[in-house]
């Protein structure tokens, strides 16, 4: 069992998400002969970190939910801490930010308590300066985001530091600081490249694709997205990189194209739990629909979206944010 889950979480690393799935079933299926709460714990806490991307959001927080009871009843500090995190992960994303701000600051309790590393205190970091971005504080999450970068420097954290060098830059990108935001994407590739952690490279262009439909240069900004599209297998992202790339169809008058693709995007994002993802492309179809005189249907989406958002006081989304539309 510790093999297989030990293999689950390499290949997790490593991004092969149907190899992992592949080891932590079979560890699944060996813990059913026995009873090891300990054990168990760790398979939903791998099962946690896995759901999100196959896009089972809602598996996910039910996961690390389990998880923490798990880890809480055998007291162990790093496992409650680890399913912490990934609730307030999956809590974000389905757009439940209080709570997911709670399960954060419990987090940050427990390592204090736990005396655990450095690097875990930067992955609490990462997560709220994630949070401060989806609930719009930009400033709040530019200041979060710059302590992180030095933190990561200073710690030498490989991942994290890509990390948080790629949301610094979509965070400057957001509030118009073009430059700055280049500067950044550049920093995030090279830093990409020095550890050869290529997989987060179509990111990276999909990213910086959106700076460029922000600063109207939409040749540039197709020709990123693009290349995002050819280097990526992965289902989860191509949903994500199809709504950048309707968004550059938006911008270039291809509204037919850009909503089958805001369509086939919302129907995954709707399956899986992401409830912001699924709100915020309905606003790009309702745009859409304005654009070509149905404003039957855009009333429709704007109804939906609005009420979403209204529920959780918040006028802004991340990603996909365009002050135009």
């Amino acid at each position: 069992i510790q093999c297989s889950l030990e293999l689950g979480y390499t290949y997790l690393r490593k991004e092969d998400f149907q190899t992992a799935s592949h080891h932590l079933q079979e560890a699944n299926a060996l813990l059913q002969k026995m009873d090891n709460k300990r054990l168990q714990a760790k398979l939903l806490l791998r099962l946690a970190e896995l759901y999100p991307d196959i896009g089972e959001l809602d598996k996910s927080v039910r996961c690390a939910e389990q998880a923490y009871e798990g880890f809480r009843k055998t007291n162990e500090i790093y496992g409650q801490f680890e399913s912490l995190w990934l609730l307030a992960l999956g809590l974000r994303q389905l757009g439940k930010y209080h709570q997911a701000a709670a399960r954060l600051e419990m987090a940050k309790t427990l390592h204090l308590a736990g005396d655990l590393s450095p690097q875990k205190y930067i992955k609490v970091l990462n997560a709220q300066a994630h949070l401060s971005w989806y609930c719009g504080n930009l400033s709040e999450a530019l200041h979060q985001t710059i302590e992180l970068k030095q933190l990561t420097d200073k710690n030498a954290e490989d991942k994290q530091g890509i990390y948080a060098r790629a949301l610094l830059a979509n965070l400057y990108r957001d509030i118009g600081e073009v430059q700055k935001a280049q500067q950044h994407y550049d920093n995030v590739r090279k830093l990409v490249k020095k550890l050869k952690h290529y997989d987060y490279l179509p990111w990276v262009d999909a990213f910086e694709s959106w700076l460029r439909v922000l600063t109207d240069d939409l040749a540039q900004a197709r020709e990123l997205i693009y290349r995002s599209l050819g280097e990526t297998k992965d289902h989860g992202r191509l949903m994500s990189f199809n709504v950048f790339l309707a968004g550059v169809n938006i911008h270039s008058g291809q509204f037919q194209s850009a909503k089958k693709l805001l369509l086939k995007s919302g129907d995954f994002y709707k399956e899986s739990g992401a409830e912001l993802a699924v709100h915020t492309i309905q606003i790009y179809l309702a745009f859409i629909c304005i654009q070509t005189v149905r404003g039957d249907k855009a009333s429709d989406y704007l109804n939906n979206a609005f009420a979403w958002f209204s529920d959780r006081n918040l006028d802004y989304f991340p990603l996909w944010w365009h002050p135009g539309i």
